[in-house]
């Protein structure tokens, strides 16, 4: 399998506001080949619960604000960081949750701001920064 150039990759963790623990993590990319945001995203586990990865695609930043937007409580604040992989297999089909997860790194940290609260006009920017900021591959 072809490894691809460098790809950004953005990443949102909500954290709960009354224990600070991180609810729900979503991965987000741009795939230029087939011209879609790519989504890839799991709520954490608890005692009681297991919960399973999803994953989408979205043609619009529109689209995607809206997933973000329900998937995550208004009332909690968020994480945003984003990162350079270096390492994404060519096939978006191919990136799963665990991969983005498992891949997460500090060297290909970008840039990293805590306790934000999400903002429909800020994260359009971002989403927009993911579509025009990419390789060809």
């Amino acid at each position: 399998m072809e490894t691809p150039t460098d790809c950004l990759v953005l990443r949102i963790q909500e954290v709960e506001k009354r224990d600070q623990f991180i609810d729900n993590t979503l991965f987000i990319l741009y795939d230029t080949q087939i011209g879609k945001y790519v989504i890839r995203g799991k709520r954490n586990d608890t005692n009681k619960l297991h919960f399973v990865p999803y994953s989408f695609t979205c043609k619009n930043k529109k689209d995607v604000f809206d997933f973000i937007y329900f998937s995550i409580c208004y009332d909690n604040n968020i994480s945003v960081d984003l990162y350079n992989y270096d390492n994404l297999p060519y096939e978006s089909n191919d990136i799963t949750f665990e991969f983005l997860y498992d891949n997460v790194d500090r060297d290909y940290e970008i840039f990293a701001y805590d306790d934000i609260k999400l903002k429909k006009k800020n994260m359009l920017k971002i989403l927009k920064m993911l579509k025009k900021v990419s390789n060809e591959y």
